[in-house]
């Protein structure tokens, strides 16, 4: 492959979450009221999370994990470790995966949803069109949710 041409299109630049004083207030109220039953505010957040979709309390969680995420860190010899958290949930048909995953796009900073069904794993990274008698790269899925959430409804694998 030889390329002529490398060029940018959007590469936003993942900033500090700025949170605003009357919602910081309301969380630390939110958290002094369950201080004796912290699992009762996580159950709280959780019921919160697509509440259409009742139970599912572990699967909610995960979701939650996945959308804070994970703390980036390098180890004594200086290699980065990524803290990025990946979830494959797999399940019955009508069992509601796919509305949580719709929440979870709603409230994620960046987020690509792509219908696994048809893709390859080629495609998802990367595909190759014409475009002008010349060949280009279009970056794929993963590549466009970098730092954000990705998700793949009805994965043929």
């Amino acid at each position: 492959l030889a390329v002529t041409h490398v060029q940018v299109l959007t590469k936003k630049q993942q900033g500090d979450v700025v949170v605003e004083p009357p919602l910081e207030a309301m969380f630390k109220e939110f958290w002094a009221a369950h201080r004796l039953r912290p699992l009762l505010g996580r159950n709280k957040v959780l019921a919160a999370l697509c509440p259409q979709v009742h139970g599912l309390f572990l699967v909610k969680l995960a979701t939650a994990l996945c959308l804070v995420g994970g703390l980036r860190r390098s180890d004594a010899s200086g290699t980065q470790i990524r803290g990025d958290v990946h979830m494959l949930l797999i399940g019955d048909p009508g069992t509601g995966k796919s509305q949580i995953m719709k929440f979870a796009s709603r409230l994620s900073h960046r987020c690509v949803v792509a219908s696994g069904r048809g893709s390859s794993g080629a495609g998802l990274t990367a595909t190759a069109m014409k475009e002008g008698g010349a060949w280009v790269l279009e970056a794929g899925a993963l590549v466009l949710a970098d730092g954000g959430l990705c998700i793949i409804d009805e994965f043929d694998g």
